[in-house]
């Protein structure tokens, strides 16, 4: 209940971010490959980030900043988000540490947040397989 009432308060009426996980978990299958799943998620995400999904959790991460149940709530599903991420990324790499696995999740997650944020990208169908590209990459290297 908080959750929705935080999240209609910044004028979108469903909470979104179940929407979200929902991405995540349509991926990940037991037959699907670690890495088709990354980059079905990758994918997914970047081209929901570059509609509402995206101002929405930028308007949220603007609001966290300035206050403390905004801010909670924020944290809260980034971390939801994180954990969610590393599992895929566990299975490529089962032999990196819980911090390394972190690491690249949110360096994963920066990319896909950070691509709404370029507008001036000339061709953004070549922009968005970059960054599932480097996601990639992160996700193995």
């Amino acid at each position: 209940r908080h959750r929705t009432v935080c999240l209609t308060r910044t004028g979108r009426r469903t909470a979104s971010y179940p929407v979200l996980f929902a991405v995540l978990l349509q991926h990940q299958h037991a037959e699907t490959a670690a890495s088709t799943t990354l980059k079905a998620i990758v994918r997914d995400l970047t081209s929901r980030w570059s509609g509402q999904s995206g101002v929405l959790f930028s308007t949220l991460g603007t609001l966290a900043i300035h206050n403390n149940t905004y801010k909670r709530l924020y944290r809260q599903i980034y971390a939801e988000f994180y954990a969610a991420l590393e599992a895929p990324l566990r299975t490529l790499n089962p032999n990196l540490s819980a911090a390394e696995l972190a690491l690249r999740a949110r360096l994963i997650t920066a990319l896909i947040d950070g691509a709404p944020m370029q507008p001036q990208i000339p061709n953004r169908r070549l922009f968005l397989q970059r960054i599932q590209a480097e996601a990639e990459s992160i996700a193995t290297g």
